[in-house]
């Protein structure tokens, strides 16, 4: 992820993650885009995840939480795949 793209993401989702750069840069951030399969350049949910693998926030646009149950299911699904594969 470059900072252009995530300047680009924090203005699709209206939230602050276009000011990430530097925290990644020092490795204390890390930052997943979300995307649906079938429109993968859309913003979808933004993904902020702690050093050990947990997801510190899950967000739709404008801080919101998701509400439908592909986001929801998805979460629960990536949030197991980090915890068994982060850091390998």
């Amino acid at each position: 992820t470059t900072v252009e793209e995530l300047r680009n993401e924090g203005n699709a989702q209206g939230n602050c993650v276009g000011g990430y750069g530097s925290a990644i840069a020092k490795k204390s951030r890390n930052v997943v885009f979300v995307r649906r399969k079938s429109n993968p350049t859309k913003s979808y949910i933004t993904c902020d995840i702690f050093n050990d693998g947990t997801i510190n926030q899950y967000l739709a646009p404008y801080n919101r939480r998701p509400e439908d149950a592909d986001a929801i299911a998805f979460k629960s699904v990536f949030q197991s795949h980090l915890y068994e594969n982060w850091g390998e």
